[in-house]
Order: C-alpha cells, then sequence, then structure tokens
C-alpha cells in the first residue's frame, strides 16, 4: 500500500523577543520600511498602516503582490529562503510587538530557516539604524538591545496525497456517513467531497477528496496529526476498495436532493437531537455545513 504524500504549504506563528524587559518597546516599522536594504533573500516589503481604516497597503517597495489585504500597523516581507533554488517567496508579516506569521513554507526545515533571517536582518540592521520607537529611538540606548526568537509554531499544515486509482466520492461518502458516524459535506462549486476527522470530539484535519484520486488535508497542526489522519483514511479506502474504486461505467456524481436531505438529518443528529429554529427549506445548507464543522462544539 504506496501513498505519496506531498507539503502543499505550511503556515505558523511566534515571537520575536527582545533583551530587554519592557512591555513597551515596540518595533518602528516605518524605519524599517524606510531604511532596510533589500537583497538576493529580502525581495519586497509592505506596510498596513493603523492609521488607514481601509485596511489597504500605504507603503510598497520591491516585489510586491497586488492581489490580498493586510493587517494593520504589520510590516509584510517577501522572502526567498537560501534553501530554494526555484525563486518561490514567503510571507513573512510581524506586528511592532513582535508577533509575526509565516506562509508559503514548503518544508519543516524552512520555518526556524525563516524566523532566523528576519531576526539576522534585523539585528544587524539595528546597528545601523535604529528600528524601536521611543523611548528608545534617543541617544544610542536602541544599540545595546537584541533580538531572538523566542517562539515559533506551527499554525497549519497542507498535504496532498494521491491513490493510484480514480475513487467513487459517492460511495465513499455513503461509507464513512452510515459505518464511521461522521458527517460529509458536498461543496456544489468544487470537485471535492469534504470529509472530517475527529478524535473523540476533537477535530483534526479535513480532507477534501477528488475524483481522480487526490486528497488534499488541511487544518492540521503538528506532523503527528497528518500521519494518524493519513492512516485513517487510506485505511477506510483499501478496506472498502472493490467498492470506493471508481468504474468506467459509474458515475460519482450525487443526487442534490438526497445530499440536502441527508444533511439536514446529519446535523440534527450531530447536536444530539436539538431542535433547529432556523433549519428550513430556505436554509443554506452548505453555509450551515461549513459553520458546523468549523465551529468548536463539534
Amino acid at each position: 500500500m504506496s501513498i505519496e504524500t506531498t507539503i502543499s504549504t505550511i503556515s505558523c506563528n511566534g515571537k520575536i523577543g527582545f533583551t530587554i524587559d519592557d512591555d513597551n518597546l515596540k518595533l518602528d516599522l516605518k524605519s524599517i520600511l524606510a531604511y532596510l536594504k533589500f537583497d538576493d533573500i529580502i525581495i519586497g516589503m509592505k506596510l498596513y498602516d493603523v492609521s488607514d481604516s481601509s485596511n489597504k497597503c500605504v507603503y510598497s517597495f520591491g516585489f510586491s503582490p497586488k492581489k490580498g489585504k493586510g493587517l494593520k500597523n504589520h510590516i509584510s516581507f517577501y522572502i526567498i529562503p537560501r534553501t530554494r533554488k526555484n525563486g518561490k517567496t514567503v510571507f513573512f508579516r510581524i506586528a511592532a510587538n513582535g508577533k509575526f506569521q509565516i506562509h508559503g513554507i514548503k518544508t519543516l526545515d524552512e520555518i526556524e530557516e525563516v524566523a532566523h533571517i528576519m531576526v539576522e536582518k534585523l539585528n544587524k540592521f539595528n546597528k545601523e539604524y535604529n528600528i524601536f520607537d521611543e523611548p528608545y529611538s534617543i541617544d544610542d540606548d536602541y544599540k545595546k538591545i537584541n533580538l531572538r526568537l523566542e517562539l515559533c509554531k506551527i499554525m497549519n499544515l497542507n498535504v496532498k496525497i494521491e491513490f493510484p486509482f480514480q475513487l467513487n466520492r459517492a460511495t465513499l461518502s455513503n461509507i464513512i456517513d452510515t459505518r464511521y458516524k461522521t458527517l460529509v459535506s458536498y461543496e456544489n462549486d468544487t470537485p471535492s467531497v469534504r470529509i472530517p476527522y475527529y478524535e473523540g470530539k476533537t477535530p483534526i484535519a479535513v480532507l477534501l477528496v477528488y475524483r481522480c484520486g487526490k486528497v488534499t488535508i488541511t487544518g492540521v497542526k503538528s506532523w503527528n496529526d497528518i500521519e494518524r489522519t493519513i492512516k485513517w483514511f487510506t485505511d477506510i479506502v483499501y478496506k472498502y476498495r472493490q467498492e470506493i474504486e471508481l468504474k468506467e461505467w459509474e458515475d460519482d456524481i450525487p443526487n442534490e436532493d438526497e445530499i440536502e436531505e441527508k444533511n439536514k438529518e446529519d446535523f440534527v443528529e450531530l447536536l444530539g437531537g436539538k431542535e433547529l429554529t432556523a433549519l428550513n427549506d430556505d436554509i443554506d445548507i452548505d453555509e450551515l455545513v461549513r459553520n458546523a464543522l468549523e465551529s468548536e462544539s463539534f
């Protein structure tokens, strides 16, 4: 049983701390944006100013994709890790208090690499230009301050696996629904079936299953969670492969009316049989599915 596993993207968050204990110490984001030089690693920057109520970019230099919005009072860096050969960037966003997020990571090793790159760059930069707000923006007090990486942890892992055969999504969904008592939802605007994986009442991951045999696993916070999710799902697929493998003459497109009615029944059962006053013929079932799956109560 051979399954190809590929990390799609990793997102993480963390904190850059300072060598002095002062809760009022803040980074001067505008100074960083104005004076930090580009090189072959940092190729672009954006600043979303807290004073701009439109939540649009206020300052931008170098490489800067147009799409997407930023967070106010954050500076965003577009970085090419030293270990990357394809030239694709990683997105590093940091607030004045040192808290940061990293998106677009492809390997576990890149997480600390990117975080340490930023600590190294800011420390070096601080010896030439002050990067702190008042009162450390006067005299040479700022030169006594060093930055250090205090925390860096995974927020979300996205992984792709692929089976060597096509999947009958309707049959697969019915098996998981009826035999594993797991709520399955069909996305009308995508060709995937959405299957959540729980351990007890704790949500671990969401699997997006495609007819071609490809599966995207998202919402996971550790590699151990990934391994357990993959084992759970592949065990099901191979146990019922004779039923699940899509035959040439079969059609796996489910009946929309049956899906809607089944989802309503599942929600009542999932909520312990409680009456849902909002549950009527006019409700957006897809939205209800998404909201329920994202709710911590499940």
